[in-house]
């Protein structure tokens, strides 16, 4: 069966606007309030905190509203904010709360411990807050007291 030139462009148009289409149809689009970057260091009577977990809470009470930004504390002190996986935290006014706690160690028989004042464990008795601005570089760094004081 012979197929004439002309049906051939006509199919391989129709499949390349069909995968246009598809691709365009299953692109990712976020459905969060608009986001920033957001990152810092964290430090713990003047070293920096290398472990831990820091959460950007929006206040509601300021209009912010949408879900909590995370971040991992790692080496030197610093974190980086994400947001439902993406990049940043929402643009506004947060509460923060930063966790470190050192595990039981059954080998060493050391008890659990908290690296932080307990205090910045809660948003609501850190008494850290930030505004995270859209356009901006959004560095936030915390100098915090140790567990003692």
């Amino acid at each position: 069966m012979n197929i004439p030139e002309h049906s051939h462009v006509m199919l391989k148009s129709c499949l390349l606007l069909l995968s246009v289409a598809a691709l365009v149809g299953c692109s990712k689009q976020s459905k969060l309030p608009p986001l920033a970057p957001a990152s810092g260091i964290v430090t713990v009577d003047g070293e920096p905190l290398e472990m831990g977990s820091i959460a950007f809470v929006p206040d509601k009470i300021q209009g912010t509203k949408g879900p909590m930004g995370y971040g991992t504390i790692g080496k030197g002190g610093r974190y980086y904010i994400t947001t439902a996986k993406e990049e940043g935290a929402l643009v506004g006014h947060h509460l923060v709360r930063i966790v470190a706690d050192v595990e039981y160690d059954p080998v060493t028989n050391t008890p659990p411990r908290t690296l932080v004042h307990p205090r910045y464990t809660k948003e609501t008795t850190s008494e850290l807050e930030v505004e995270v601005k859209a356009g901006e570089e959004n560095e936030f760094d915390f100098a915090l007291d140790g567990p003692g004081e």
